[in-house]
């Protein structure tokens, strides 16, 4: 049962986090991976306290909060190198089919 607890955890929080409408595909999947892993850490340090829903609820929350800020950064990071990229494809347009978008 507490397994169900957690997937069904894991996925409001990504459910969530995926209403942003300028979320990068980092921001979703560390959200994701974030809650899913705090998800189980939770439920493990819950269960030896006794209390294995609340722990669960709460290591989902946290990782899903801490896995979407480093995605965020993560996302930030590539469409800052995709800016420094495009005076050099208005230069180079053949160049554009070898770069990432």
């Amino acid at each position: 049962m507490s397994a169900k607890i957690a997937i069904a955890t894991a996925l409001i929080g990504v459910s969530l986090a995926a209403c942003a409408a300028n979320s990068g595909p980092k921001e979703a999947g560390g959200t994701a991976a974030g809650a899913v892993a705090g998800g189980v850490i939770g439920n493990a340090i819950g269960g030896s306290a006794g209390n294995r829903l609340a722990g669960t609820v709460i290591g989902a929350a946290v990782g899903g909060l801490i896995g979407n800020r480093i995605g965020a950064s993560l996302d930030d990071e590539d469409r800052r190198r995709n800016q420094g990229m495009r005076p050099i494809l208005r230069i180079a347009p053949e160049l554009a089919g070898r770069v990432a978008p």
